[in-house]
């Protein structure tokens, strides 16, 4: 991705505000320690550091593949903050705050593993504001800082990296890392807690002129009177860092780190391989900043126990009771606010969908159903923030279309040796997928199990999930068709939405995609219109197939229907999407299917013929191979013209469109896109490479004298496919549409024969399903 479009640039910090002079407090060493002015000598090095950090962090962000995408930056308010954040990568401690700089111009002081604090490196490290774990003092320098606002701070509340993302257990948040298993730690709810106590008790020492109590407080931390706490209440902010996709492997950093070692401590093998390729791949890391945490309850709890007089060391210990009564509970709050933010993708789904599975096996279908259902009833709650691998294109998943997250996360089971499809069904090593391996090793041998534990805390989600897998199939069945076709609806409640004021709009009964249903669900029929159409076009076929005993639904495809437009962003791919849909609908509540469509319809059935063997029959209308209108093998140059200009900003001269004269003005548009002849002609291609994968039986009907599609098409799709039952009805007629109008009734007649004989072949199926 090009680094203009990156969401997230680094850039150096700025030098931190000198810290201002503390009444009758200690003296320049410990103000160096805390933060404060520092020699001559440390100011050189300091600047020095963070210049080096900022260009080598512009040199990874130039190297970088991965995306880095922001949210929830409106809800942090000027004022003290305490960022509380998931922990996952060693990477996140030094990026974070650089990015919370870059965005925010906030100053941010972490905490990071004190073993890193050694020689110049450590040096480097307090540099750049981050402090050891072990430090004696820092916890006093976090609280000054948050009760002044000189400095913002950022903890992971899980004490340390949580490699496995298991944080979830027995109904409660709880550790599993090698060095600590149980409660998660309280170091940030206690850090908060005492920020707010310590304001407080301070500032009512203040108004009641308790000298020898404002002294105190000043000395130990630093202040030179009220105004120093003048800043807004302490904000506590929980960011969730989530990374899509999790794919382990060599990268440009392993590489490098085996030409500088010759044999590489495995731990850090570990960590460059992971966080080496969440760096360098195409990978998309998704922070989100939520809302403030609201404190000023757990204020209201402590502050009556500590309005009575007493010494200043009497209220530190009290204030310090009181805190262990709360701590938990805010800690489990934080733990809550951080994980219940997680950007939900397919990843989450497909690896939590093994692990909720009852039995081994599943059929492909059934599971890609459930996901998809769940799916889209997660994201109908509008309270879960999703990613662009659950959006609209997640439909391929159900209707057969390659969907290349959904083959990335297949691969990632097959490689862990968790889930393998053996002859249309997941077979599920769930002994694999529950073994727990070292915890530096489970991000390498056991991905699937990490991503599974990182959906776990989402309890709503989980029991959605739990729900679509659990459902009988019928059920499953019937769920996804009210679904799909709700989908359709809204698909085109939205685009008429965007067409409103286009004064080709087409009225909403030309336009809306429709269904026929019958009692009797024994054959459900796909009827489509063609290019520049709408659903109405072939209405009066879809009637007489609906009096003859069947199920008959007409899709809309994408771009027609609404205002021509629209076309102008429509893609074979999208039309192929909505038929294949419409295919979908019907094998969830039929028992058989048949696919037909006129013109550019014919096209698609052809297609979904080709990839669904096992629907009954095939039938085309004109199918659309071969086009009389010679510009449309001039319309490459044109488009490739206009997108040169498109570069240039020259929109004046580009050829976007051009009058079209239909026969039917109330179903077809007035005017036509280059873009979507274009598309046009993708499809044409497309089709004539599946046409020998159609082995159903086909009828094809085709007028003799079409002025729109050349007659030779119907004899070209015939004599491309490979079905042993096939036909090719030439009928005369001097038109294109011959679907309605005069003459018509012979077409449908001969549809309705050939539908009728496919019926009367099947029969009915013992069970649905």
């Amino acid at each position: 991705m090009d680094r203009q479009e990156r969401l997230t640039t680094f850039s150096a910090y700025p030098d931190p505000p000198p810290l201002p002079a503390a009444g009758g407090g200690p003296g320049t060493e410990l103000n160096q320690i805390l933060g404060g002015d520092p020699a001559p000598a440390a100011t050189r090095y300091t600047r020095l550091a963070r210049k080096a950090t900022g260009v080598t962090l512009g040199l990874i962000e130039a190297l970088m593949r991965s995306t880095i995408r922001l949210e929830g930056l409106q809800n942090i308010s000027p004022g003290p903050v305490l960022f509380v954040a998931n922990h996952f990568t060693r990477f996140e401690t030094f990026v974070l705050p650089y990015i919370i700089d870059g965005h925010l111009g906030r100053h941010v002081h972490s905490l990071a593993f004190h073993k890193l604090f050694r020689g110049r490196f450590g040096d480097f490290l307090m540099s750049i504001g981050a402090r050891p774990t072990g430090d004696p003092v820092v916890k006093h320098t976090m609280i000054e800082d948050l009760m002044t606002g000189r400095n913002d701070w950022l903890i992971y509340p899980e004490g340390s990296m949580v490699k496995n993302k298991k944080i979830w257990s027995k109904g409660q948040y709880t550790l599993d890392a090698p060095d600590r298993v149980g409660m998660p730690h309280s170091g940030a709810a206690i850090m908060a807690l005492k920020t707010m106590i310590y304001k407080q008790l301070y500032r009512q020492a203040c108004e009641k002129g308790d000298q020898e109590l404002i002294n105190r407080y000043q000395n130990r931390y630093h202040l030179a009177g009220p105004a120093d706490i003048d800043v807004p209440d302490l904000q506590v902010i929980p960011i969730n860092i989530s990374y899509y996709p999790i794919r382990p492997g060599r990268n440009i950093v392993t590489r490098l780190a085996r030409w500088m070692f010759r044999q590489m401590p495995s731990v850090l093998e570990e960590e460059l391989l992971l966080e080496g390729s969440l760096l360098f791949s195409e990978t998309d890391i998704s922070m989100y900043f939520g809302k403030p945490l609201r404190m000023e309850h757990y204020l209201r709890l402590l502050m009556p126990t500590l309005q009575q007089e007493m010494p200043f060391v009497d209220q530190l210990r009290r204030a310090n009771t009181i805190m262990g009564a709360l701590k938990n509970r805010l800690t489990r709050r934080m733990m809550h606010e951080v994980y219940t933010r997680l950007t939900i993708n397919l990843d989450h789904l497909f690896c939590a969908g093994l692990r909720n599975l009852s039995t081994d096996t599943v059929p492909v279908e059934d599971f890609h159903q459930s996901l998809y259902l769940a799916a889209r009833q997660i994201q109908s709650d509008g309270k879960r923030r999703s990613h662009p691998s659950i959006s609209r294109d997640l439909i391929d998943m159900v209707v057969g279309l390659p969907y290349q997250p959904l083959t990335s996360v297949q691969g990632l089971a097959a490689g862990d040796n968790i889930a393998k499809i053996v002859a249309g069904e997941y077979h599920v090593d769930h002994t694999a997928l529950k073994d727990p391996h070292s915890f530096h090793e489970i991000r390498l041998k056991n991905t699937v199990a990490v991503i599974a534990n990182e959906l776990e805390p989402m309890r709503k989600a989980i029991r959605i999930l739990r729900n679509a897998l659990s459902m009988p199939r019928t059920v499953r069945r019937r769920e996804l068709a009210t679904l799909l076709l709700q989908e359709e609806r809204e698909e085109f409640i939205d685009e008429r939405r965007v067409a409103a004021a286009s004064p080709h709009l087409k009225d909403e009964r030309i336009g809306a995609p429709y269904i026929l249903h019958r009692a009797d669900d024994r054959i459900g029929i796909v009827l489509c219109h063609g290019y520049l159409a709408a659903p109405l076009e072939v209405r009066g076929l879809a009637e007489h197939l609906h009096r003859l005993g069947h199920t008959v639904h007409v899709p809309r495809l994408a771009g027609h229907g609404t205002a021509p437009e629209q076309l102008a962003n429509a893609t074979a791919e999208d039309w192929l999407r909505c038929y294949l849909r419409s295919v979908a609908i019907l094998k969830s509540t039929c028992q058989r299917v048949i696919v037909g469509g006129f013109s550019t319809g014919g096209l698609l059935a052809f297609e979904a013929a080709a990839m669904h063997p096992d629907v009954l029959g095939c039938f085309a209308i004109n199918p659309a191979l071969q086009i009389v209108d010679p510009m449309s093998k001039i319309v490459p140059l044109v488009v490739g013209w206009n997108q040169v200009m498109d570069g240039l900003r020259l929109g004046m001269a580009k050829y976007e469109h051009f009058d079209n004269y239909p026969e039917n003005s109330e179903t077809n548009y007035p005017v036509n896109y280059l873009s979507g002849v274009h598309q046009l002609e993708r499809l044409i291609h497309r089709c004539r490479g599946s046409l020998n994968k159609v082995t159903v039986p086909t009828l094809i009907v085709q007028g003799d004298h079409d002025p729109v599609i050349k007659a030779a098409s119907g004899p070209e799709a015939l004599a491309a496919i490979r079905s042993e039952e096939k036909d090719l009805a030439m009928m005369a007629f001097k038109r294109h549409a011959i679907v309605r109008g005069e003459g018509s009734e012979a077409v449908l007649e001969r549809i309705g024969e050939f539908v009728q004989k496919l019926a009367q072949r099947s029969r009915p199926l013992a069970s649905r399903r």
